[in-house]
């Protein structure tokens, strides 16, 4: 029968250069992984905004078949814009702003412009009265030349 000393002897463990290389191995991973995932959240939140403004685009056109004319208005925020087009955006996330602005034209509301804000400014995401991504112009567009993950330029 072996003795307890010579069990604990004989135990196989790993050395110090086997532990560097998968720690190098799983940094390396990391490493690739971090700007893919960072990437992926901006994406997330563009199509998010792209979502919510296009919903504001179609309940803008429904006030002005009803009113004449657009949601009036400047520098309206996401609650001002929900009660005026009585419809309910939901924000999403907490470093996402909107803001709204109707323009007019001897009384009447005869254009708009709603933008969505990520982080400050890292993106923002235009919406204007044209039709809805159309082939000739985008709308929704990137406000911000080359910020947004994936939408063209204003």
């Amino acid at each position: 029968m072996d003795s307890p000393l010579k069990r604990q002897g004989s135990l196989q463990a790993f050395s110090l250069m086997e532990l560097m290389v998968v720690i190098i191995i799983i940094s390396i991973m990391v490493a690739f992984a971090i700007p893919n995932f960072t990437a992926s959240v901006l994406r997330a939140h563009e199509r998010d905004a792209v979502s919510q403004l296009l919903s504001l685009h179609a309940a803008n056109l429904v006030y002005y078949g009803q009113a004449g004319g657009y949601l009036p208005g400047t520098n309206l925020d996401f609650n001002a814009i929900n009660s005026g087009l009585n419809i309910n955006l939901i924000p999403g996330s907490s470093k996402m702003s909107y803001n709204y602005s109707g323009f007019d034209s001897g009384g009447d509301i005869t254009a708009f412009q709603a933008n969505a804000i990520w982080d400050g400014g890292v993106f923002i995401i235009r919406v204007d009265q044209r039709a809805a991504a159309t082939s000739v112009t985008l709308n929704p567009c990137c406000a911000l030349a080359g910020s947004c993950p994936t939408l063209g330029n204003c």
